[in-house]
């Protein structure tokens, strides 16, 4: 779901193989940074809920956590915007 979100066609699906095609890929700097934001992020909300099923017997349903991480990568981004970013990089952030 991420990776239709960010539009991005990537085949692996193992957080260093999605790294590594960050690292590698031809994007912006912009670009590079919010998906490997969003990777981060995802991360993050896995190991949550995967504590919150062990501690607090609470389950997640993936959506909600496709969700969670969309708000914290969009939020975050606005947060911490480079003071200059090309406009077809804003522009594609903006239509995220």
């Amino acid at each position: 779901m991420l990776k239709v979100w960010l539009n991005w066609q990537v085949q692996s699906d193992t957080l260093q193989g999605l790294l590594k095609c960050i690292r590698k890929s031809k994007d912006s700097k912009f670009r590079k940074g919010v998906k490997m934001a969003a990777v981060v992020a995802l991360a993050y909300a896995i190991w949550r809920a995967r504590n919150d099923l062990f501690w607090n017997a609470t389950s997640h349903h993936a959506a909600d956590l496709v969700k969670q991480v969309k708000w914290a990568v969009q939020n975050r981004t606005l947060y911490l915007l480079p003071k200059k970013v090309k406009k077809k990089d804003l522009d594609w952030f903006q239509n995220l």
